[in-house]
């Protein structure tokens, strides 16, 4: 099966659909969401009705917007995001979100996916010590997460008979092109950003895992962005969401 797997949308239509249309000859069998299909960008409703369809779990950025405890998390710019999604969002694409409220977490045969980590879904992975921490509760060989808007893999190997954890990211880590697991090994493979790139590149990005043939490619891609920096403008978002957009960070 291949498994198209995207996340932190964040409200931009445009990347939404120049993924999907990027995905259409990887002859996708399903899609998994895994969060923050809203905040910071414009289209919140055209988003969630995009892929309310498929299997998603609960982002921050998601739970914010009917949850009040989530915003004390959140700095100034993502906040008024999330107020101004508040008044924007249908009540049938709240309801949807405010269902997924318990699905935090999706696990398959052998691979889970969640949005920050399985310790806290707020928690951003980032280094060696978080990656072998989850590792150690995972109950399947693949984890896949979104959040940090960075794509990253860490591998766990053994040593001298002690595990450790290698991270690939930044130039050397391979796009648009299968990458070949290793079955006996654990890893956490985080699938980027579609909507909010965070690592440089302004590009979207998002993933497919084959699970017969055992590889992940990450997909990266070009969207029309002058049209999300217009909408973020016509709609009086914060300043900060269309420059970093435009910048890839």
């Amino acid at each position: 099966m291949r498994i198209l797997l995207i996340s932190d949308i964040h409200g931009n239509l445009e990347a939404l659909e120049s993924c999907f249309k990027a995905a259409e000859k990887e002859k996708i069998d399903t899609i998994n969401v895994l969060g923050d299909i809203v905040g910071y960008m414009a289209n919140p409703n055209e988003c969630v009705e995009k892929v309310k369809e498929f299997e998603c779990i609960l982002g921050n950025h998601d739970n914010a917007v009917f949850n009040d405890e989530e915003l004390k998390y959140f700095n100034s710019y993502a906040a008024k995001a999330i107020m101004w999604t508040r008044e924007n969002i249908k009540k049938r694409n709240m309801d949807f979100l405010s269902s997924l409220n318990n699905s935090k977490v999706f696990i398959q045969h052998n691979y889970t996916i969640t949005h920050g980590s399985l310790c806290d879904p707020l928690e951003y992975i980032e280094y060696e010590y978080q990656a072998e921490r989850i590792m150690e509760i995972a109950t399947t060989p693949l984890v896949f997460a979104g959040h940090t808007h960075v794509p990253a893999m860490w591998r766990l190997y053994e040593k001298d008979d002690k595990p450790h954890i290698l991270k690939v990211n930044g130039d050397s880590l391979t796009f648009n092109r299968d990458i070949q697991l290793e079955k006996d090994k654990k890893y956490i493979i985080n699938i980027g950003a579609v909507g909010q790139p965070r690592d440089g590149n302004p590009k979207g990005c998002c993933a497919i895992y084959d699970s017969i043939e055992y590889t992940v490619k990450y997909l990266r891609f070009e969207y029309p962005v002058e049209e999300t920096v217009q909408k973020i403008k016509a709609n009086n978002l914060p300043v900060f969401l269309h420059k970093r957009l435009l910048k890839g960070e």
